[in-house]
């Protein structure tokens, strides 16, 4: 049974937004440290006593927009990055491991198109 739509908008404004650029949900705390998006699934992580939900645990697909100047790629150009989590400060940054490496990479946020769970 789903609530009322005035329920469902005064509960989602009580809580934080998901991080996921293309995602309305809101972050539904499971745990102190742990919570969940309630509209695409996506894992949250926050540091205990923090607020602020800065960490998508994977594993996610995170895409991001190629179109710039410095990469010359034409507009609409997509990389699609297989994460194991991905951290939001000033910046973005996408941490994945592919066997004994681990991979850290930092993009600006605003090239992030979407990250979905995997």
């Amino acid at each position: 049974m789903r609530p009322k739509p005035e329920v469902a908008r005064a509960y989602r404004a009580a809580m934080s937004p998901c991080l996921s650029p293309r995602c309305d949900g809101a972050v539904i705390v499971e745990t102190l440290t742990d919570g969940r998006c309630d509209q695409c699934g996506l894992h949250h992580r926050r540091r205990t006593g923090g607020a602020k939900w800065d960490l998508i645990v994977g594993p996610v697909v995170v895409t991001l927009s190629g179109a710039t100047a410095r990469t010359r790629t034409a507009p609409g150009y997509e990389e699609r990055i297989d994460a194991d989590a991905v951290t939001f400060k000033d910046k973005l940054t996408i941490d994945l491991t592919r066997g004994a490496a681990r991979f850290i990479t930092t993009v600006p946020a605003t090239r992030v198109v979407r990250i979905v769970a995997r």
